[in-house]
């Protein structure tokens, strides 16, 4: 039979599990149970760790873009600190995504405690380099000390914060390069629009069929496609995953902040987990059928124009400017033109003027004006790295595209969007002729 010592609290001995040889007559609060005691007295809430400045602002601001800036939910607006053995784990979560990061740690007292994120986040930037001290004094105290600076900031208890929704990705888990994730997102999240009706729009299609690694955005006008080689086993099993465009711009941030040679994942239920190197990222999935796009990506065009990126990419950029604070701000709509082996772009508002600027070009095919969303060419080739793309045009009503010059056995790409079938720019509208008879409009919707 042991006793416990009467010298110590109820405060000092919760949550304390005590495995013995025999039953134990409990004191207190105790209660009798074979080879296990847990005393549940009052809980004691302490806490004390020393971390690195620099580690530990990175990653508080990392974490914080899983936090929702107006949440109904308040303790949602904190982060959860939990001081384990030579490290500290810190999670952010919103209920439908939540952020894990674990850096390295002196911890003297293991603990948890919540802590208001932005004040957190601004406290931390403030303070000078070296190690900074965090200690839960008395609940809901905490102190914040480094060199001569010190902050006392009032948390929560860490039982009224959210059981965070972090699976642990096991054997199973799918590999995948780095840099083929961090392509497959670049060349496709800048379509995902912010707010839509149809849930599969909020969202990039990650797939792989066989040895075809591909990735999808789309709305209700334009299309990104990406896709490359299966680096993984064979053996690896099909799958297809709609991630939502929030998860899709943390991992960009994480996999900015660090160099990782692969990136792991899984699903566990509704969720899908990432995991890069001492982060890991989780969120619920889209439930909804991401719609048959592969039918919109075209083939051929008899009208190609081949140009290098950077010169047309720059060209548009300068004559969208005078769109700028119009109505047609979103939307410039710009004329295409060859003229000569060049490309001219032009723009016209009535209220503002005309912008007009000529890029090189080989001409493939029989050309015809076109009228395009000046925007949507901006996005496009700020995200590709392609020293020379190719605009496929079959007529102004039909789907248009972007495309790689030339083959690649590794990835491609292809953008596709619809023309302006008519330009519509303040008023002024102008017919556009082409050569050839055309079609009836396409719908870019399942």
């Amino acid at each position: 039979m042991a006793d416990l010592p009467s010298c110590l609290s109820d405060r000092d001995w919760s949550d304390l599990i005590f495995r013995v040889e025999t039953a134990y007559d409990g004191v207190g609060r105790g209660h009798r149970m074979e080879g296990a005691f847990r005393y549940s007295g009052r809980p004691r809430k302490t806490m004390k760790v020393a971390v690195e400045k620099e580690p530990l602002f990175t990653e508080l601001r990392l974490i914080q873009g899983a936090i929702e800036k107006k949440s109904a939910i308040p303790t949602l607006s904190y982060f959860l600190m939990e001081a384990e053995e030579n490290r500290l784990r810190l999670t952010a979560s919103d209920m439908e995504l939540s952020y894990q990061s674990i850096i390295p740690a002196q911890v003297a007292a293991r603990g948890r405690i919540a802590l208001p994120a932005k004040v957190l986040v601004d406290v931390v930037r403030t303070l000078p380099e070296g190690l900074i001290t965090i200690e839960l004094v008395e609940l809901p105290r905490v102190l914040l000390e480094a060199g001569r600076s010190s902050f006392e900031l009032l948390g929560l208890s860490p039982d009224d914060y959210p059981i965070p929704q972090v699976p642990a990705l096991g054997d199973t888990a799918y590999v995948l390069p780095t840099w083929v994730l961090r392509r497959a997102i670049d060349y496709t999240d800048f379509v995902i629009p912010k707010h839509t009706l149809r849930e599969a729009f909020l969202g990039m299609l990650l797939e792989k069929r066989g040895e075809v690694l591909s990735a999808a955005a789309m709305d209700i006008y334009r299309l990104a496609y990406y896709e490359s080689r299966w680096e993984g086993s064979s053996a690896v099993p099909d799958f297809s995953l709609l991630i939502h465009r929030k998860a899709l711009a943390e991992l960009k941030s994480a996999l900015a902040a660090d160099a990782f040679e692969t990136v792991r994942f899984g699903v566990s239920g509704h969720l899908i987990t990432f995991e890069l190197g001492h982060r890991r990222i989780s969120i619920r999935m889209i439930d909804d059928t991401f719609p048959e796009y592969r039918s919109f990506i075209p083939e051929s065009a008899p009208y190609r124009i081949q140009t290098p990126r950077l010169p047309l990419l720059e060209a548009f950029r300068r004559v969208v400017l005078l769109a700028k604070g119009t109505p047609v701000a979103s939307a410039p709509s710009v004329r295409i033109e060859p003229k000569d082996g060049s490309l001219e772009l032009r723009f016209q508002h009535p209220a503002v003027g005309t912008a007009r600027d000529v890029v090189e070009a080989t001409i493939h095919g029989s050309p015809f004006p076109v009228y395009v969303n000046g925007e949507f060419l901006v996005e496009f080739l700020s995200a590709v790295q392609d020293e020379e793309v190719e605009l496929w045009f079959k007529s102004t009503r039909e789907p248009a595209a972007v495309r790689p010059v030339g083959a690649n056995t590794m990835e491609t790409y292809c953008y596709v969007y619809m023309p302006i079938a008519e330009a519509e720019t303040a008023g002024v509208t102008e017919e556009v002729r082409v050569p050839e008879e055309e079609e009836d409009d396409v719908a870019m919707e399942d």
